[in-house]
C-alpha cells in the first residue's frame, strides 16, 4: 500500500482506503477520492484538489510550523502523485 493517496495526498491507511470495482481495498487511493473502481469526482482538476487541500491545512488545528511546512510543500507534492503526473 502507498503511504499517501495518489490523488489528494492524504495519508493512506487500511481504514481509509478506497475500493476497487470488485470491492477490494485500493492500494493507491483513499475513500474520499475513489470508490467502486472509479474516482468519486472525475471532473476534479489538480487545481481543485490543491485548493481543497490548502483550505483543510489552514483550518486544521496543527501547530503553525507544520502548517507552514505543508502549505509550502503540498502543491509541488501533488504533481508527483500518480493521478496528476501526466497532467
Amino acid at each position: 500500500m502507498n503511504k499517501f493517496c495518489q490523488s489528494c495526498g492524504r495519508p493512506l491507511t487500511t481504514t481509509n482506503a478506497g475500493t476497487k470495482a470488485n470491492g477490494d481495498s485500493s492500494n493507491y487511493y483513499c475513500i474520499s477520492c475513489y470508490q467502486d473502481g472509479a474516482f468519486t469526482d472525475p471532473t476534479l482538476t489538480i487545481d481543485d484538489i490543491k485548493a481543497k487541500g490548502i483550505k483543510e491545512i489552514k483550518q486544521s488545528k496543527m501547530n503553525i510550523f507544520k502548517k507552514i511546512f505543508l502549505l509550502i510543500c503540498y502543491p509541488s507534492r501533488l504533481q508527483r502523485l500518480d493521478r496528476w503526473r501526466e497532467s
